[in-house]
């Protein structure tokens, strides 16, 4: 027993969870980091005894994360992330359908990919607006009244409200082309320690579900949280039930947003062998991918 426990931060990694119905149970962990502590860990997630789901928690810096827009005139989203991995003999330890994508497998929301624009249209019901940069990621709020990008070389800001205004949006865009930055949109579910979805007007739609967390554990080091739930459940029912799941065991909530489920549900999680691991994995095959979030030891 005590060398079961050793596996663990704390006993709250272990015991269910008593101020939600949702609780973890231990699944795997490998990739250790110079503290000691595992850079990946897995849990099973489970619904009033039943099993729903499995969490991924990946730690920053350690992992890096990296985002395929959309594809190129030459190379399929798949393509391109062969060729990626291959050329430097990458360590992939996930990789994840991130952005939503129209029936004409065009993403939806303002994308850009390494200041190349694929999608110049904002929508103003998803207020997650998701920048990549150097193997991390930065979630802005588009709801709040104004927020701040670095726009110069001397790092001076200005704040700036895109949903609101021609020419804050303009200068979004002018700073993602400037700066070669990779950013999508999605549904932000919670921001800053604040559930935001409103149950009461959220659709009743149950399926399947992908969300990301990005949380700060105790230590203030940045977790980011893959939850693959199985089992069907609406949008609002799911979110309130990880928000309360992290509240007990996380320093602060970043971010939680919503990633795509549906005719592009990708999922692929590798072992410390590079061995694909079979019970956690998402039903579309990779090669229809229209965009892919990727994490690399």
């Amino acid at each position: 027993m005590l060398n079961y426990l050793k596996q663990f931060d704390s006993i709250k990694d272990y015991l269910p969870n008593k101020q939600t119905r949702m609780s973890l149970k231990f699944y795997h962990q490998y990739a250790p980091t110079i503290s000691g502590k595992s850079a990946v860990s897995i849990y099973e997630i489970y619904d009033n005894q039943q099993i729903i789901g499995y969490s991924i928690w990946l730690k920053r810096p350690e992992l890096k994360a990296n985002y395929f827009a959309f594809q190129t005139n030459t190379k399929s989203v798949y393509q391109r992330y062969q060729h990626w991995v291959s050329s430097q003999n990458r360590r992939v330890v996930l990789v994840t359908t991130g952005g939503f994508t129209n029936r004409r497998r065009q993403p939806e929301g303002l994308t850009v990919e390494k200041g190349r624009i694929v999608n110049a249209v904002t929508l103003p019901e998803r207020h997650g607006l998701v920048i990549v940069s150097k193997g991390g990621l930065r979630v802005l709020n588009l709801k709040r009244n104004a927020f701040t990008l670095p726009l110069s070389s001397n790092n001076t800001t200005r704040a700036i409200n895109p949903l609101n205004s021609l020419m804050d949006f303009s200068a979004l865009i002018k700073w993602s082309i400037k700066n070669d930055a990779t950013l999508f949109q999605t549904q932000l579910l919670a921001y800053s320690d604040q559930l935001l979805i409103d149950k009461s007007k959220a659709r009743i739609n149950p399926r399947e579900r992908r969300i990301l967390a990005l949380v700060r554990d105790q230590n203030n080091c940045v977790h980011h949280i893959i939850f693959h739930i199985e089992r069907n459940y609406n949008l609002a029912d799911i979110a309130d039930n990880i928000f309360q799941l992290l509240k007990t065991r996380v320093k602060k909530i970043e971010a939680i947003l919503n990633l795509d489920v549906g005719s592009y549900n990708i999922l692929h999680v590798y072992d410390e062998n590079r061995n694909q691991l079979k019970d956690i994995t998402g039903p579309v095959h990779i090669n229809n991918a229209t965009n892919l979030i990727v994490y690399t030891k």
